[in-house]
């Protein structure tokens, strides 16, 4: 996709949750300039407020897929997709030795382009 969003810009917009997590105002405003919708400040803010982890606790309810679309080892352990809203967790998660291969993949897959890999510790 890094790739795809260099050459057709009008068509691709990658946003890295680590911004999000830093500055999730910012990211909305990307994300509706890119999609051509409204940038007003109200809307914005009603946007950012819906994306925190604090609405999306209250509301889990909405963000969970029916359990009968998915197999039982797929389901949430404790009964929700909403996460902690931190980055990282996945690496306490996958094993070391999965993550190893996971960032073995992303280092050749993404070797002789552009992207920041050091942006990510783990990755460079």
């Amino acid at each position: 996709w890094w790739e795809e969003a260099k050459r057709r810009p009008d068509e691709v917009l990658i946003l890295f949750y680590e911004d999000a997590l830093t500055n999730l105002t910012d990211t909305v405003v990307k994300a509706a300039e890119f999609l051509g919708e409204s940038t007003d400040p109200d809307v914005v803010e009603l946007i950012r407020y819906k994306s925190t982890m604090e609405y999306m606790k209250s509301e889990k309810e909405k963000f969970d897929p029916p359990l009968c679309s998915m197999p039982a080892w797929m389901r949430p352990k404790g009964g929700t997709m909403v996460n902690k809203g931190k980055a990282g967790a996945g690496k306490k998660k996958a094993s070391q030795e999965l993550q190893e291969a996971m960032r073995k993949y992303v280092r050749e897959s993404l070797s002789g382009t552009d992207f920041p890999l050091d942006r990510f510790h783990s990755l460079s």
